[in-house]
């Protein structure tokens, strides 16, 4: 695995065999003659001998190197993982962050990564092993001394669930419960009909339990919740959601993504935001309107609502005017309401 911003590698880390960084020459080639957007995020290397999954993020790239079978998705959502898990420990991913916290990222890929296979990702558990960087233990590392002598915490206490460490404490146990849902479809603006559209849910949790807690968590409509199209964190009891649609499980502690779902959209659906456009272009001149509807759902209102509208790169001059709200061009080509 490389981190590395263009013909630059930041950090390498090698598993089953060593792999020479000349192998990132096709990807350095693609990556300068071509956009972001153009590079397919699994590119065949060397005739097809090796693959690279990539990422970027902040300008820098997250490449894995493979030459066996796999899949493509597992990858890249495992270095999105490690992203995430670089940004939560450091409150940022850049370059000088990565530089300045090489060794604890060196260890990090060491704990979630086991002879080329993930193996430890929980970012709570990984917190209990490698602490996260602090003033106290910059001065530890340099002057070598046991942490147990400072911090007063005993050593890790091996646990008997993967997710939860033993001996959690909390002097006020609560948890919290975050849903966040994103609308994506496409409506005929003539009939205000949905052709086709999904809705993309995420429900992230805030564990500040105490012990072993058992969580019973009962959702209003349960069965709307396909198996193809949900996804669970594994501390989730999958066989007793399907049989009792209820989620039980013990939590991690801290944040961590309990549940993800995706639904269909159907054409008789009350939506929160109604959006009709109408256009009228002529001697190469062009006009929109674009109306947007606020609906209420179950009594509470839509708020900090923003409509982007791109426009191609043949557009050149702009006049924009709002009823309310403010609008904003950006040099992307986007109309920002």
């Amino acid at each position: 695995m490389y981190i590395y911003i263009i013909r630059r590698v930041i950090i390498e880390k090698h598993w089953k065999s060593i792999i020479s960084t000349s192998i990132l020459y096709d990807f350095n080639k693609k990556a300068d003659s071509e956009s972001e957007s153009d590079i397919i995020p699994f590119t065949p290397l060397l005739n097809g001998k090796y693959y690279a999954a990539h990422i970027l993020r902040n300008d820098i790239y997250l490449v894995a190197i493979i030459k066996s079978e796999v899949l493509p998705i597992m990858v890249i959502e495992f270095l999105e993982h490690i992203y995430n898990t670089i940004q939560i420990y450091f409150n940022g991913f850049n370059e000088n962050i990565i530089k300045e916290h090489f060794v604890t990222i060196y260890q990090l890929l060491e704990e979630m990564v086991d002879n080329g296979d993930p193996s430890l990702t929980e970012i709570s558990m990984l917190k209990s092993i490698i602490s996260p960087p602090t003033i106290l233990t910059k001065v530890m590392n340099s002057v070598q001394i046991p942490k147990t002598l400072i911090t007063g915490k005993m050593p890790l206490t091996p646990s008997k669930i993967p997710w939860r460490r033993e001996g959690i404490r909390y002097g006020g146990n609560e948890i919290f419960f975050d849903l966040s849902e994103e609308i994506n479809l496409v409506q005929d603006c003539c009939t205000d009909t949905i052709t086709r559209g999904f809705i993309k849910g995420v429900l992230i949790c805030d564990s500040k339990l105490s012990g072993m807690p058992e969580i019973r968590l009962t959702l209003k409509n349960s069965r709307i919740l396909e198996d193809q199209t949900t996804s669970f964190h594994p501390c989730v009891r999958y066989a007793k959601f399907l049989k009792d649609r209820v989620l039980s499980f013990i939590p991690p502690d801290g944040i961590f993504q309990l549940m993800e779902y995706t639904l269909d959209v159907t054409s008789n659906q009350s939506l929160p935001v109604c959006i009709k456009p109408q256009y009228l272009i002529r001697n190469g001149e062009g006009k929109l309107d674009v109306t947007v509807t606020v609906r209420k759902t179950n009594g509470r209102d839509v708020e900090d609502l923003v409509v982007n509208i791109a426009f191609p790169n043949s557009v050149q001059n702009l006049k924009i005017n709002s009823i309310t709200g403010v609008n904003r061009f950006d040099q992307e080509g986007k109309v920002k309401f």
